[in-house]
């Protein structure tokens, strides 16, 4: 009975997954930039120009502006040794989240001055953070989504991700943009775009042209989506890269 229940339950997932498609893609370089202030990077956003940049490590977290155009460290405020920071998001009223590691708290920052104005606690571990309107999603390095409110923080549910029916693990940094979540999978050059709703991937993102010249570092893995809305492209980079690529993801064609 139970080794018909699972063939079952298998069955219902097959036909629930048939018919997704997922689409490959690839990042379409517009531009490279070296860049001068070099991270392990956690979480990345664009907004009026600037970047915002949380970087990891314990002893070296961070969070900084830096100037697109001229790549200028504008502010720059380190975190104290014992705080693993992670993923970045803006939030409406010109204040932003950054989440951390194991230490279970986000930190709310003031956008114009990067001063703390206040923290809250969380149950999961913190990787990636986005924000659309109202809510915000984090990421734990699993296949699950945590939806919270954008003002309390509070739960609204949680999501689990899957790719033509099988959960997808390690989901990292994350950026939302329109109707789609876009995630890093964390080891990996893949860069799925989700749709939140549901949860199913609905393209695969191969970003494994973007740098040849890794760091020796194992890992400086990809890591960091930032969208600009001015330009209407992205902006990728990794942990300890020494460059970000202004990219628009496009169909790869097959062979």
């Amino acid at each position: 009975m139970k080794v018909a229940y699972i063939i079952f339950i298998s069955l219902i997932s097959s036909l629930l997954s048939w018919g997704e498609e997922v689409k490959t893609m690839i990042p379409e370089v517009i531009k490279e930039i070296p860049r001068k202030h070099k991270g392990f990077t956690q979480g990345l956003f664009i907004l009026e120009g600037k970047l915002y940049e949380s970087t990891g490590l314990y002893g070296k977290s961070k969070v900084r502006r830096i100037d697109l155009a001229t790549q200028k460290l504008e502010l720059s405020k380190d975190l104290p040794a014992n705080i693993f920071a992670e993923g970045l998001t803006p939030l409406a009223d010109g204040r932003m989240v950054q989440i951390t590691w194991q230490a279970k708290t986000g930190i709310v920052y003031d956008r114009e001055n990067i001063n703390i104005s206040s923290i809250f606690q969380y149950e999961t571990e913190g990787w990636g953070i986005a924000s659309a309107g109202e809510q915000l999603v984090m990421s734990d390095g699993s296949d699950k989504l945590t939806f919270l409110d954008s003002k309390s923080f509070e739960v609204l549910r949680v999501q689990s991700v899957t790719k033509n029916g099988k959960p997808v693990e390690k989901l990292n940094e994350l950026e939302w943009v329109g109707d789609h979540l876009y995630a890093n999978v964390w080891m990996s050059d893949e860069i799925v775009k989700i749709a939140p709703k549901t949860g199913k991937v609905v393209a695969s993102i191969d970003c494994s042209a973007l740098l040849r010249q890794r760091p020796r570092n194992q890992d400086a893995v990809l890591n960091g989506i930032a969208y600009d809305s001015q330009t209407q492209s992205f902006y990728l980079t990794g942990k300890l890269w020494p460059a970000f690529f202004q990219v628009r993801f496009v169909e790869k064609l097959e062979n």
